[in-house]
């Protein structure tokens, strides 16, 4: 350490206002002394009115903070969406950097929602989910979905959309509209055949149709696989 304690001194005792577990005071100095002199940061720890934290739960205090600040500045329309979500599935949706395979959550960028992890938590496709037109990334991996609405394609800006793992019987023939579609994972349904306007999404770069009931491809899509699409069949 670059300090040394006064001698001599016997200091308070504390506890984490979270945890209720001893706090060292020798990490409360080392984690602090950049931030203040010496004197200040005993004046601190001896103060009776303070509540104080250990660095896991004031970690988790500040990522908490974050959140907060993160979901207020959400344009008013997502914002509401968000809490609706919430309110409906009675399930925690947590900010988060990215939407992976089995992600419970959303990403913001720009105070809008461009990413929704819906991870086994739901029986039907929430047509609410339309509503947010800034969607890039929408995971619903291993629910028990049977339909997807023709709403789905108002999501003009998504670029992924995973269904890997429910029971769809059939896709929409307006899918086409999602012009910006890169990655479309539809394996480990009940699929017999999908629609050939599938062929018509310009952006499309993997399909993936593995553990389905389809005996064929659409002629269409020959022209996307000569374009670079990646059929996993």
């Amino acid at each position: 350490m670059s300090f040394k304690f006064p001698a001599n001194q016997k200091y308070k005792e504390r506890i984490c206002f979270h945890c209720k577990k001893k706090i060292d005071i020798a990490d409360y100095f080392v984690t602090n002394k950049s931030k203040y002199p010496i004197e200040k940061l005993i004046q601190l720890w001896e103060h009776d009115k303070l509540e104080f934290y250990c660095c896991l739960c004031y970690d988790r205090y500040l990522k908490s903070e974050n959140l907060t600040k993160l979901t207020a500045s959400l344009i008013e329309k997502d914002r509401e969406i968000l809490k609706l979500l919430k309110l409906k599935y009675s399930i925690d949706l947590q900010i988060v950097d990215k939407i992976e395979y089995n992600t419970i959550g959303v990403t913001i960028r720009n105070k809008q929602i461009t990413g929704l992890g819906l991870f086994k938590c739901v029986e039907k496709f929430p047509e609410i989910i339309a509503m947010l037109t800034s969607l890039e990334n929408l995971n619903l991996a291993w629910n028990s979905l049977t339909e997807l609405p023709k709403s789905i394609c108002n999501l003009h800006h998504l670029k992924v959309l995973d269904l890997i793992g429910n029971n769809l019987t059939s896709i929409p023939k307006e899918i086409r509209l999602l012009t910006s579609l890169e990655e479309l994972d539809l394996s480990y349904n009940k699929l017999r055949n999908i629609p050939n306007t599938i062929g018509e999404l310009p952006s499309l770069r993997t399909l993936n149709l593995i553990h389905n009931e389809i005996i064929m491809i659409p002629e269409s899509l020959k022209e996307l696989e000569l374009n670079g699409l990646k059929i996993l069949f």
